[in-house]
């Protein structure tokens, strides 16, 4: 009853507050208890004397309604949506969530969208329209940082990237010393020793870490990685390694362009 008594009150609040997601200059107009309750942060913005008590607005840059809609969606039922991986671009909506998360300390909902991430790059390829975002938006020290960099690094190595995708990396700032101080510290060496060892696979020792390789649609190039060459990660090494695959097909074709879609920035 106490959370029928919380949803309840929310309701009653005569006082509302207005969000503005300055990216697409959507709108809600929410009871404030209900606002002040999702997030530590709105709480203090809208109870303090700030500029934002005063107006009763908050403005929210670097989030669209997609990302908000979810939050809301996961303050009233503290989980995500269950069709959440379905979505057209489940990775950069995933990001997006664990960084509104992290910058408006919401831990749980950091939690679960890394777990579900994870669990989606068990068998999906990092876009590197994704990894960009988070290499420039997640704190360095931060789980998903790590996940994206130890999935993509895996598959890169397993030669699961298509050259155009390798190109896109490649345009990634930092891209090629973040990979080689990974190597370097020998933070990676289980991705590598798996990948040498079994020659396929997942970083994720999961019963399902198989998809992994079958929805790269290629074949992973047996290479020798020794953690402490991180010159084998120059722009050249990795895009222009000779491929084994012979013609594909378009399925496969078709399967690719639905793993990474076309992001635009969030």
């Amino acid at each position: 009853m106490d959370v029928a008594r919380q949803l309840s009150s929310w309701y009653k609040d005569e006082t509302s507050v207005t969000i503005i997601l300055v990216q697409d200059g959507t709108k809600y107009t929410l009871p404030k208890q209900m606002v002040c309750a999702i997030s530590q942060y709105f709480a203090r913005a809208l109870e303090g004397d700030f500029k934002e008590a005063d107006e009763r607005t908050l403005k929210l840059p670097d989030c669209r309604a997609e990302t908000f809609d979810v939050v809301l969606f996961f303050h009233m039922y503290q989980r995500l949506p269950s069709d959440i991986k379905s979505e057209p671009r489940p990775q950069h909506l995933l990001v997006s969530l664990w960084l509104f998360g992290d910058i408006y300390l919401i831990p749980h909902l950091k939690t679960e969208a890394l777990k579900a991430a994870s669990e989606i790059l068990d068998y999906q390829r990092p876009c590197p329209g994704v990894l960009a975002k988070t290499l420039v938006s997640g704190p360095e020290d931060s789980s998903l940082r790590a996940l994206f960099i130890e999935k993509t690094t895996s598959c890169i190595f397993q030669g699961a990237y298509t050259e155009e995708e390798c190109a896109e990396l490649a345009e990634i700032e930092g891209f090629f010393k973040i990979m080689a101080d990974g190597l370097a510290a020998g933070k990676h060496n289980r991705v590598f020793a798996d990948t040498v060892a079994q020659g396929q696979g997942s970083i994720s020792h999961s019963p399902t870490s198989t998809a992994s390789v079958e929805n790269c649609n290629r074949r992973p190039r047996r290479l020798v990685v020794h953690p402490c060459q991180p010159r084998r990660l120059s722009k050249q090494g990795i895009c222009s390694q000779p491929s084994r695959l012979g013609p594909r097909d378009a399925s496969s074709e078709e399967t690719r362009s639905q793993q990474c879609p076309p992001t635009s920035g969030d």
